[in-house]
């Protein structure tokens, strides 16, 4: 069974070192990271990539100081795209760094679009992992 693996949380909760800590772990899995949602990563080659995936973007708020619409559809984009790599793969995990913005309506909805494409396969788990840390110094 292939499982996908989203991790959300604030600011500085640790997603990336969460990411990093299980693909440096030696184990006899095969980790694949989408890469479109690492910041540090350069996403020109998603930038040919066709969408076949027909969402409504007419919700998609216009871009604003927090926000730019172009980067969110080429995320999305690039999260289906890494999806349907990993699920035509040997690979036995996918880890998805999350942001608050994919769960957001006007700002593309990647979470539901991901799900009302993914949920029903039978030999994927999908995991959703919160991380959260304390406002107390």
């Amino acid at each position: 069974m292939k499982k996908i693996i989203w991790v959300f949380g604030e600011s500085a909760t640790g997603k990336l070192t969460f990411i990093n800590s299980l693909l440096n772990k030696q184990n006899d899995k095969n980790i694949m990271v989408s890469k479109i949602t690492l910041e540090n990563q350069n996403h020109d080659s998603y930038l040919n990539i066709t969408d076949l995936n027909n969402y409504d973007d007419s919700l998609i708020e216009a871009d604003g100081p927090y926000f730019n619409k172009e980067q969110s559809l080429l995320r999305r984009k690039g999260i289906m795209y890494d999806t349907d790599c990993f699920i035509n793969s040997d690979a036995d995990i996918l880890l998805i760094k999350g942001q608050t913005n994919d769960m957001n309506k006007t700002r593309g909805n990647i979470v539901e679009n991901f799900l009302n494409k993914y949920t029903n396969y039978e030999d994927v788990l999908i995991n959703t992992y919160i991380l959260q840390v304390s406002d107390n110094e």
